[in-house]
């Protein structure tokens, strides 16, 4: 029985066992089918992938040539910023390097080496040549004189990148309407325009909404209406009104006066009065009720010594012979009674000082200067909208191009003025230095800056207009930027070696 099954399935399956060669038929449902096409598809697949890397092999290798080529550029270009900003830093110093760099440069000067005139290798690379050249251009502002522009261009050693670079600087110290070391009361109707009040101190505000007042101690009597002054001098977040007040403020050291300057000048010109420790009836003097338009220095202080050798006269010692007599024998206090005095210059007094009396004699029409022009909105954010008249020189929505003084004859403009001037001549225009304490009475008009050593109060009608063209002498200029922008320029022609 078995066997004939064995038998069965060998005939079945057509089986040939290689010992007794005895052949097996396996069915066709269980013996795989040939694929003929199996091994042209894994040719075609080889071709494609080869084909693949054909094309993307000089892709990769042209998109590694690339990126060394741009990180080549990115090294020099920023070589070549690096030079600019080593230009500007060379340019800042230079200014630094001569107190008087910054006024010459005012008055067209042009210095040697900082006219894009010659090329600097000074900077060091990781190689033996240098990183690259620069070269510096020393300007003053084409608007405004308290400013000057340093540019910078910048060129790696390869000469591939060229960076400009430009940071305009502005000069500190005497920009304000009023900068007191101590403390200052603006009371009564005294009105400060055009410029800030600055002090190391307490400012009473008497209830104001300008100008713009900081202070490194407080700001009280501000107008409540508009909410406590800012502290910091940080005005992000707060409403307009409040721009004008800072409290707390970290105000700038103020620059210092060049008193041996303005004192020789005043010598020189006869309109220097001292006082003498031999004189018994010294006291406050009174300034001439005169007009003098030269631009001169007055000053005025307790103690001196005779310019001419002469013997002193009290009140009537003629100072090297000029034409004005300049009083001695007083203790350097000054009180300005105003009238038909009308100063152009500078007046210094190292005692106090007082002003009462009427306006002055200074009658003209004065071009405000678009650097003014730009801050005097500043000053009036409390109060200032489209409407003109607001403040004076406001035409709405632009600041005035004249202002005028008229206090003689008839007059279109009111005693208190309006956009286009006021019925009141100018007393003092220029600058006002105070060593003690300035007691502001009267309705005199100053037309400048007023520096002040000690307090500041009155209860007058006393009117400051700033003035930002002064050229204050002062023992260190001291200046900070306040624009830096790169811009697109070539490296001048025939300075590289």
């Amino acid at each position: 029985m078995l066997n004939k099954l064995v038998d069965s399935l060998k005939t079945k399956f057509n089986y040939l066992n290689p010992k007794t060669h005895y052949r097996y038929l396996i069915p066709n449902t269980l013996m795989p089918k040939p694929r003929n096409s199996e091994s042209g598809q894994v040719i075609v697949i080889v071709i494609v992938i080869i084909m693949v890397f054909l094309i993307l092999i000089p892709l990769n290798i042209d998109l590694l040539q690339q990126e060394s080529t741009l990180t080549i550029k990115d090294k020099n270009s920023t070589s070549a910023f690096q030079l600019a900003e080593a230009g500007l830093d060379r340019g800042y110093w230079k200014l630094k390097e001569n107190n008087n760099y910054w006024s010459m440069i005012g008055n067209g000067y042009r210095l040697a080496g900082y006219t894009f005139d010659l090329a600097y290798s000074d900077i060091p690379s990781t190689g033996p040549a240098s990183a690259g050249y620069y070269c510096v251009e020393i300007t003053t502002h084409p608007t405004n004189n308290r400013k000057r522009i340093i540019r910078s261009i910048g060129i790696d050693k390869d000469r591939k990148e060229t960076r400009a670079l430009q940071a305009i600087y502005e000069v500190q110290g005497i920009d304000s309407a009023i900068f007191s070391d101590a403390g200052i009361d603006v009371g009564g109707n005294v009105e400060v325009h055009w410029g800030p009040v600055r002090s190391y101190q307490t400012i009473d505000a008497g209830s104001r909404k300008y100008p713009r007042m900081y202070s490194k101690q407080l700001v009280v009597d501000w107008d409540a209406s508009y909410g406590p002054p800012t502290a910091g001098g940080d005005a992000v977040g707060v409403p307009p009104a409040q721009w004008f007040w800072w409290t707390e403020y970290d105000v700038p050291s103020r620059a210092q006066i060049n008193f041996n300057a303005y004192r020789s000048s005043s010598i020189a010109l006869g309109r220097y009065s001292y006082g003498d420790n031999n004189h018994t009836n010294g006291g406050t003097i009174e300034f001439p009720n005169i007009a003098e338009t030269n631009g001169w220095t007055y000053f005025y202080e307790s103690t001196g010594t005779n310019p001419t050798g002469e013997n002193v006269a009290d009140g009537t010692q003629m100072c090297r012979g000029k034409a004005i007599k300049m009083p001695h024998g007083h203790n350097g206090n000054v009180r300005v009674a105003g009238g038909s005095t009308y100063i152009i210059g500078n007046v210094i007094v190292m005692g106090d000082m007082q002003t009462s009396g009427t306006a002055g004699g200074g009658n003209y029409v004065y071009t405000l200067s678009e650097s003014i022009k730009e801050e005097i909105p500043k000053e009036y954010v409390a109060i200032n909208t489209s409407a003109a008249n607001e403040f004076p020189a406001d035409a709405g929505t632009t600041i005035n191009n004249t202002f005028e003084w008229d206090s003689s004859g008839p007059s279109p403009y009111p005693v208190d003025g309006n956009q286009y001037g006021m019925k009141r001549g100018v007393t003092f225009r220029g600058f006002v230095y105070v060593n003690g304490n300035l007691d502001s009475q009267g309705n005199i008009v100053i037309h400048g800056s007023i520096l002040v050593k000690g307090t500041v109060s009155g209860m007058g009608t006393v009117k400051v207009f700033y003035n930002d063209s002064l050229d204050v002498e002062t023992l260190t200029t001291s200046f900070s930027r306040k624009e830096w922008k790169e811009y697109v320029a070539v490296f001048p022609t025939g300075l590289l070696p």
